[in-house]
């Protein structure tokens, strides 16, 4: 017949005999459970301990992240703003390069215009001229 550790143990008690080498009292096995039960309480309260300060952690990173990403949206929005800024600025020269080679062929036209328009004017004058002149030497010399 085969008798467990508890079976020897209660042998053991009942006949007031000290136990065998090897085999622990029920008192030392529950002293035993007892310090490891408050070694698992301390080993939980440590690891809450520490879960709770990764989360700290966790939201100071995340914070952190969140300046980081309104910090470079900033710098994207300025970098938006000046290139936009410089287009318009580009874009406002070449308007008015173009408004003033414009202006400058205008300014040509209409002096070239007044030229022609100076140079009919001197034919007529001559032409007018010349036949007052024809008139008279006509008048005074046939």
């Amino acid at each position: 017949m085969r008798t467990s550790t508890l079976g020897v143990l209660f042998i053991y008690i009942k006949r007031g005999e000290m136990m065998p080498e090897g085999v622990t009292s029920m008192y030392e096995t529950v002293k035993d459970q007892g310090e490891k039960l408050d070694n698992h309480e301390e080993r939980i309260t440590l690891l809450e301990e520490t879960d709770r300060k990764h989360e700290e952690r966790l939201q100071v990173v995340e914070s952190n992240y969140t300046k980081l990403e309104n910090t470079i949206l900033k710098s994207s929005q300025a970098q938006q703003e000046f290139f936009r800024d410089t287009m318009n600025k580009q874009w406002e020269l070449i308007n008015a390069r173009d408004i003033s080679k414009d202006a400058e062929r205008q300014r040509g036209h209409e002096l070239r215009k007044t030229n022609v328009e100076k140079g009919w004017e001197f034919a007529g004058k001559l032409t007018v001229a010349g036949g007052v002149i024809y008139l008279a030497l006509d008048k005074f010399f046939l």
